[in-house]
């Protein structure tokens, strides 16, 4: 289970890439210091996210937040695809609603790893959540980069989405079955 939810890390932190990528090239369409804005927008709508994710899985289970969170964030994703289109005011929105989700998706994945992680074995795991997390997103950055100069927005709105979405599939196979910790030497 801890493996799993290792690879949904990787997953959401290559579409966060991608999305910086996406939200950086539309500033730079809109002109001025717009890439600054968006992108400050987006980290700061991830620190709320994350606050408010802790505070809401406590009343509904990481489980089924998890998942959701990472579809959701897909959806917002997809929405890059418009971005030309859309006005300076939507696309603060729009960086707030995927700041959002990203924060509370992160602040999930790292609950779930923290219970599941074997007794005894939580430095080793988040020494691998860092690993994973500093490929992942240089991973999706360069390709979120090489989709915007080959394809254009559209293509790195597909490609966040789908980072997202089989996040969303692993965040959902790596729960396990418990809850608790798992004894040392388990699974």
């Amino acid at each position: 289970a801890v493996l799993v939810l290792l690879a949904a890390v990787g997953l959401l932190l290559a579409a966060t890439g991608a999305l910086e990528i996406g939200l950086v090239a539309l500033g730079v369409q809109l002109g001025g210091d717009w890439s600054g804005w968006l992108l400050t927008t987006f980290a700061v709508a991830g620190v709320l996210g994350s606050l408010a994710s802790a505070r809401i899985s406590e009343r509904f289970p990481t489980p089924k937040l998890l998942p959701l969170s990472c579809c959701v964030l897909a959806l917002g994703a997809l929405m890059l695809a418009a971005g030309p289109a859309l006005s300076a005011v939507e696309l603060v929105g729009l960086a707030v609603a995927l700041g959002t989700c990203l924060g509370a998706a992160s602040t999930l994945q790292l609950d779930a790893l923290g219970r599941l992680a074997p007794e005894g074995s939580g430095l080793q795991v988040f020494s691998w959540v860092g690993t994973v997390s500093y490929a992942s997103l240089a991973g999706g950055t360069l390709l979120g980069g090489a989709t915007r100069e080959a394809i254009g927005s559209w293509g790195i709105a597909v490609l966040a989405a789908g980072f997202a979405l089989l996040a969303a599939v692993a965040s959902a196979n790596g729960h396990g079955h418990g809850h608790g910790r798992v004894p040392a030497g388990g699974q």
